[in-house]
């Protein structure tokens, strides 16, 4: 009898310890988002960066072709913000689409995104009076220090081509300080650099330094919006929980991870050679509403000569001193204390890290155990191996094949087809 007393008096001890845990939760979330989170108005200038944008538009200082839509006619709609900086604003927003008696346009959902600076700054180069041959070299000079050394004439083509706002064959004063001021952001250069690419948000246009994108259903791997604070505060277990509850059914990760799988399929087979994505994690990448994925941080895909070099470049005293973004990594030389440049790992052994318990939870029996066999030799992929590639290319064909074998006969997917 005593015994059973105490089995109560200790779980109700541990209900008041549940109780006070969860309200010291509640005060310093509220707390959080109170003190700590800068308010909406610091953060979102929607309505100064369209007075300032058309006030440009209007005046010939910038162009491009989204600005009638965005200025004149207001077809695009402003429908969220999501900037976390105020000198980098982030929206949601869509066209709506058309309705008739014939068919019905369905609305664009888009990205809009814009460096907040003075026009001063923004739109200060190329100067009056520099030619398009002018406007050429510095675009040349410009990607050979973004990119590292190499032909790059079809970028500064394609370039050329997205700038010609009017489809003169030419480029204005205007249409060059827009593109200059464009390029200056590390995630629209990487946009034309691989802008044929499925797997990457598509470029819709662009009226001055404002561009607007494809946009995306989910803004992360497992579909959880949570905040940053609160998910960084949750016990590994309520993490992992959190996340599988939020993320699609397997068939659609099935799918997602294919288009991943043929994302780095690109990046390895690159014309501009091999390509790497340093911060491969699941905030990293998103998806549309047909599950086609859509990789959204491009501030962190590298050139492979480039990345070299700057590795190169970075002083070190022990191997975690050589590292860009949170994947890129290179050995530290001890004696000349420089990083020697050498890459350790391959994209493929980072998208395999990422994805290895998304894919195997709720797998179909009859293929997990092999698809998490796989899965153990990616994760274990290293580039000084002398046979890397073949692993390499049997794995990315295995895994892909595996996948395909089960979602192959569900027609709503849409655009990724099996190669």
């Amino acid at each position: 009898m005593m015994r059973g007393r105490g089995l109560k008096k200790h779980r109700s001890h541990l209900k008041v310890k549940h109780v006070v845990l969860l309200w010291m939760l509640v005060f310093c979330l509220g707390w959080w988002f109170y003190i700590g989170s800068p308010a909406e108005e610091q953060l979102c200038n929607i309505h100064t960066i369209k007075a300032l944008t058309c006030d440009r538009f209007k005046k010939g200082i910038i162009t491009g072709t989204k600005c009638s839509e965005f200025c004149d006619t207001e077809k695009i709609e402003i429908k969220r913000c999501m900037s976390t900086n105020p000198s980098f604003q982030v929206y949601e927003g869509l066209i709506r689409g058309i309705k008739n008696r014939k068919k019905k346009v369905p609305d664009t959902f888009l990205t809009i995104k814009q460096r907040f600076e003075p026009a001063e700054v923004a739109y200060a180069k190329p100067e009056k009076g520099k030619s398009m041959d002018d406007f050429r070299i510095m675009l040349s000079g410009y990607l050979a220090r973004k990119f590292g050394e190499g032909d790059h004439e079809d970028v500064v083509m394609k370039i050329l081509e997205v700038a010609d706002v009017n489809n003169d064959g030419k480029v204005s004063l205007a249409e060059a300080k827009t593109m200059w001021a464009l390029l200056q952001e590390k995630e629209f250069l990487n946009t034309m650099l691989m802008i044929e690419s499925d797997h990457i948000p598509k470029l819709y246009g662009f009226c001055g330094s404002m561009y607007i994108t494809e946009g995306v259903m989910d803004y992360q791997l497992y579909g959880s919006n949570l905040p940053g604070f609160v998910y960084s505060i949750l016990p590994a277990g309520l993490k992992s929980a959190s996340e599988q509850a939020a993320a699609p059914q397997w068939y659609h990760k099935a799918h997602i991870t294919v288009g991943l799988l043929e994302f780095v399929e690109e990046m390895y087979d690159s014309p501009k050679g091999n390509m790497h994505f340093c911060n491969a994690n699941r905030h990293s990448i998103g998806y549309t509403n047909n599950f086609d994925v859509k990789v959204l941080d491009l501030d962190n895909i590298y050139l492979e000569n480039k990345l070299i070099d700057t590795l190169k470049e970075f002083p070190c005293h022990k191997n975690v001193d050589c590292v860009v973004g949170n994947d890129c990594r290179s050995l530290c030389n001890m004696e000349t204390q420089h990083c020697t440049g050498e890459i350790l790992f391959p994209n493929l052994r980072k998208v395999c890290s990422m994805i290895y318990n998304y894919l195997l939870y709720r797998a179909p029996d009859s293929i997990k155990e092999k698809i998490q066999e796989n899965l153990d030799k990616c994760i274990k992929l290293v580039t000084t191996d002398s046979d890397m590639q073949l692993k390499h290319s049997l794995i990315l064909n295995e895994l892909k094949n595996l996948l395909w074998t089960q979602i192959a006969d569900l027609k709503k997917f849409s655009n990724t087809k099996p190669k």
